[in-house]
C-alpha cells in the first residue's frame, strides 16, 4: 500500500525525517521521545490509514464476539505480529538509524510497516501464544485512536459468521445484529 503524500508536504515531512535522524543521534536525547515524535506526525498525514488492521486473531474474534459488550477492553492493535512484519519501535529505529535516504525511499517501508493484528491482550502480552490470524476484509475495523472501530452492523456480522465458522457454534451476538 503506498499512501500519497501531498505535494506540498513532501518537503516538510522529508525535513521531520531530517531533523528527527539529527535527534536519534543525539546521546543527550531519550529515542523513545524521538521515536514517538516521529510517528505521530506521519500518524497525523496517514489519517485513518494509521495502524491499519489487515488480520485479526482467532482468539480475539472469540473473545469480541463472546464479550461484545466490553469488547474495547479484549482486545489491542500489535505490530510486528504478522509474518515478515517487525515491531513499530524496531522499524522507526531502523529509518531513522540507517543510512539517510531520500523521501520516497523510507516512506515506503514506513506504511508498509504499519500493519496491525486485532489479538488479546494476553496473546499481546505474551501470556498466550498467538492464535492462527485471519485475514480482515477492507474498510473493517477502521483507526479509532488507540481501537478499532466495531459496530454490530458492519464488524459484528464479519465476526459473527468468523466466530460460527472457527467454533462451529452459533454466535452469542447473532440475535443483535441488524436483520435478525
Amino acid at each position: 500500500m503506498s499512501l500519497v503524500i501531498p505535494l506540498p508536504l513532501r518537503p516538510l515531512i522529508q525535513a521531520h525525517y531530517l531533523n528527527m535522524r539529527a535527534l536519534w543521534a543525539c546521546p543527550d536525547m531519550p529515542r523513545r521521545g524521538v521515536q514517538k515524535s516521529f510517528e505521530e506526525l506521519l500518524y497525523g498525514v496517514l489519517g485513518p490509514d494509521a495502524w491499519r488492521s489487515t488480520h485479526v486473531s482467532e482468539g480475539a474474534i472469540r473473545a469480541v464476539v463472546e464479550g461484545w459488550d466490553v469488547r474495547a477492553k479484549l482486545i489491542n492493535r500489535a505490530h510486528g505480529v504478522l509474518p515478515g512484519s517487525v515491531d513499530r519501535h524496531v522499524r522507526t529505529a531502523a529509518i531513522l538509524s540507517g543510512r539517510e535516504v531520500d523521501l520516497d525511499d523510507w516512506w515506503e517501508g514506513f506504511v508498509e510497516g504499519d500493519v496491525t493484528a486485532l489479538i488479546t491482550r494476553a496473546e499481546h502480552h505474551l501470556a498466550l501464544p498467538l492464535s492462527p490470524l485471519v485475514p480482515v476484509p477492507p474498510g473493517l475495523f477502521m483507526n479509532a485512536g488507540f481501537g478499532a472501530a466495531m459496530s454490530l452492523g458492519r464488524e459484528g456480522v464479519w465476526l459473527s459468521e468468523q466466530y460460527e465458522r472457527i467454533t462451529g457454534r452459533p454466535s452469542p451476538i447473532a440475535g443483535r445484529l441488524p436483520g435478525k
